[in-house]
């Protein structure tokens, strides 16, 4: 069996931390919000808020059985 493998470069960025500008803090239901840690300036109203660093914790909060947890 013959096999072919190439390769290509792809651009140096800081790939740890760049997913980040892409999670956002997210309401649950009528009065939660969750807000990653790195989000300081996030207006929460009359939400409770649960800091959370995705990933680590539960995972980011977004799939369904965690939302209904929550």
């Amino acid at each position: 069996i013959a096999h072919t493998i190439s390769t290509s470069g792809c651009a140096e960025e800081d790939w740890i931390n760049n997913w980040k500008k892409y999670f956002k803090p997210m309401p649950v239901g009528k009065k939660l919000l969750i807000r990653p840690t790195w989000e300081d300036e996030y207006e929460a109203g009359d939400r409770r808020v649960l800091h959370l660093e995705p990933g680590v914790a539960f995972g980011t909060g977004t799939h369904e059985t965690t939302r209904m947890c929550l």
